[in-house]
């Protein structure tokens, strides 16, 4: 390594960051990470007139775990030191290694993923390197290019879910937990007298034939618009948080519920 260039090592704890952003790499669940989806967008205009399977192989997945991980946390990276950061990354793919030291590939879709290598490098004052680590030796595989292979597949799908739902729940106040489990009870009572799974349609236009039902009972109950949307809300977080789907009421509709809440008059 070049000397001028200071050198540290991830702590342990960076390890299960590593572990889910290889999961979510290895599923293409790069709705997760947004700065991982613009990338990826990138390179697909750019390279929309190749053929995908043939030059999208294990070579140029292994390169965009590195070119990825150095988009995404380049700017963390850079103000760890005032001077420029050596990076070096341990790669189980030769090609990789090859192309991430010399920037350089014959591949189009490599040679687009070393433009925003380059890139990150120069904003962000990073000099990247990579070496190679014989697969025998990589402790990680699992988490990566072999984690789309049984057992390793089923397992990181468990855990990346329960992750994106251990983060939803830190999202929401201990008080709104409480208002949102009270509202969604509310909804499943009202949906089992009328026979009714409490689970929506995917279909937004079923979905707010439902709500809208609902809203109508919930004003004929007495309840300001303020309060049924509360409770829609409570509804649609449940959705979002077990169903994996979004739930809400069509455009025409949220302005009849805006309608609603002048109509209510001002909060006393």
């Amino acid at each position: 390594m070049a000397t001028p260039f200071k050198t540290f090592k991830l702590p342990d704890l960076a390890r299960l960051d590593l572990e889910l952003f290889q999961a979510i790499l290895a599923q293409a669940d790069l709705g997760h990470v947004p700065a991982a989806s613009e990338m990826i967008r990138a390179v697909s205009e750019k390279s929309s007139g190749t053929d995908g399977p043939a030059f999208f192989s294990i070579n140029v997945r292994e390169h965009l775990s590195l070119c990825l991980a150095a988009s995404i946390w380049a700017r963390a990276w850079s103000t760890l030191d005032k001077g420029t950061l050596h990076v070096h990354a341990w790669i189980d793919n030769s090609s990789s290694v090859s192309r991430a030291n010399k920037l350089a590939a014959s591949n189009v879709y490599a040679q687009e993923l070393n433009r925003h290598l380059a890139l990150a490098q120069a904003v962000n004052r990073l000099y990247v390197t990579a070496g190679h680590m014989a697969g025998v030796r990589n402790e990680m595989a699992d988490c990566g290019s072999r984690s789309l292979a049984e057992p390793f597949k089923s397992r990181h799908s468990v855990h990346v879910q329960a992750d994106v739902r251990r983060f939803q729940d830190a999202a929401l106040a201990t008080s709104t937990h409480e208002r949102y489990n009270a509202a969604w009870e509310q909804w499943r009572t009202w949906r089992e007298h009328r026979r009714q799974s409490p689970w929506l349609s995917k279909e937004e236009r079923e979905q707010t034939d439902e709500l809208v039902q609902y809203v109508l009972h919930l004003r004929d109950g007495g309840n300001s618009a303020a309060t049924f949307r509360s409770k829609l809300y409570g509804i649609a977080w449940r959705h979002q948080r077990h169903g994996w789907y979004t739930v809400a009421l069509a455009p025409d509709h949220r302005l009849v519920l805006r309608g609603m809440e002048r109509d209510d008059g001002a909060t006393r």
